[in-house]
């Protein structure tokens, strides 16, 4: 069945994707937006709000992002031809789903697309906050807050780095029967490297809440060295944040995500913050391709097409080549975040630029490393981290 998907202008590679289903070539042009297509999907994009409203009573799906969000005070109602809400995230707290059910529209996202990337941006704060001493966090030991997609792969990469570690999921475990087991939030709170991976929540919401889970009461200035925030804004209290950062033993804070994205109201926390990043834990290449084809193929399904086809976007699975000659150490600092951090820190307006318009990485998996030295059990680690090491 035909349809036309409407679709944010900053989610990455839907053409080939789309081109992949029918293999046929786009050609013609509707407007300054749409694209005319022999394929079953004609792709439309908009960019902000204005052009949302103005192209969506011509749609039958709407993708979009977290940026956009879809409550009841947004839209009144959507129009009748619109069956297919998805979102290319791996969150959902911007979508009242329960008002699209009202609807009569359907729902989907991209669960754990982007878990790797962020794992592997918390490992790059670790690092940073002890210089590439793994030797400083094996003795701390880490905590993982939330055991979904994202906290399971970086319990993952910590095992492979014999760093030891505490988790805490109440939901997950109530939801597995026992199954599975955590210990207890205050116990993970005197490990010295903590993450924090859960979905936001009220109290209206879910018996275990995680809005302002951790400030000032939940800091422990003797036990904990490194906290990294990159769930969702408002998991952590903002104020204490900047608290903590301004009293003694302060720990290394990185931050991704903030309230009110994406014009973050605490100005003064981007700047106390060690890393302060505009919500790009998540994003590289690989991260980005699955959280559009997740979400695209769930609309196809809905429409009854085939597939898109991973292959369709070769560059994603290249293999990039890395001089290590430097150490393991200088590898790792090359994470966008760190560039980032310093230009919000000038600018924070330039949030949403920093967000949309900045190259996409290549995860570790995807990058081959020569000449890394041996000293250190650097091989080892790099192993561990998931690199490829040219012999």
């Amino acid at each position: 069945m035909a349809f036309t998907l409407l679709c944010d202008a900053h989610i990455p590679y839907l053409n080939e994707l789309i081109h992949s289903v029918s293999e046929k070539t786009f050609s013609g042009d509707v407007s300054r937006n749409a694209k005319t297509t022999t394929s079953p999907v004609k792709l439309i994009r908009y960019s902000g709000d204005e052009e949302l409203d103005e192209f969506l009573p011509f749609a039958d799906a709407l993708l979009i992002r977290t940026v956009t969000r879809i409550t009841r005070s947004r839209f009144d109602d959507f129009p009748d031809r619109l069956k297919v809400v998805a979102s290319a995230t791996a969150g959902i707290d911007h979508v009242d789903t329960e008002f699209l059910s009202q609807q009569n529209i359907a729902f989907f996202h991209s669960p754990g697309c982007n878990a790797r990337a962020v794992a592997e941006y918390v490992i790059s704060m670790f690092f940073r906050a002890t210089e590439g001493e793994l030797s400083r966090i094996r003795e701390a030991g880490a905590g993982i807050i939330g055991m979904g997609n994202t906290g399971t792969h970086l319990a993952k990469i910590l095992n492979q780095l014999e760093i030891p570690f505490l988790t805490t999921d109440p939901p997950k475990e109530h939801a597995t029967n026992g199954r599975w087991q955590g210990v207890k939030f205050g116990d993970v709170l005197n490990q010295g490297f903590l993450s924090f991976h859960v979905p936001l929540t009220r109290s209206h919401e879910s018996d275990w809440p995680t809005f302002g889970m951790f400030g000032m009461r939940e800091f422990r200035p003797e036990k904990q060295q490194c906290i990294v925030h990159a769930c969702r804004g408002g998991v952590l209290n903002e104020e204490d944040l900047v608290n903590i950062k301004s009293g003694a033993n302060a720990p290394f804070l990185a931050v991704d995500v903030w309230k009110n994205e994406p014009t973050p109201l605490h100005r003064e926390l981007i700047k106390k913050a060690d890393i302060s990043t505009p919500h790009i834990a998540g994003y590289s290449r690989q991260a980005k391709l699955q959280a559009s084809l997740i979400a695209l193929n769930q609309i196809l399904r809905f429409f009854g097409l085939p597939e898109a086809a991973e292959s369709a976007v070769p560059e994603v699975s290249e293999i990039q080549e890395i001089d290590a000659s430097r150490g393991l150490t200088e590898i790792i600092n090359q994470h966008p975040a760190f560039e980032l951090s310093q230009l919000l820190k000038d600018d924070p307006q330039q949030f949403a630029k920093l967000r949309n318009t900045w190259p996409l990485r290549q995860q570790y998996s995807h990058s081959r490393l020569r000449n890394l030295p041996p000293e250190n059990n650097q091989h080892q680690t790099a192993k561990a981290l998931g690199f490829i090491l040219l012999q």
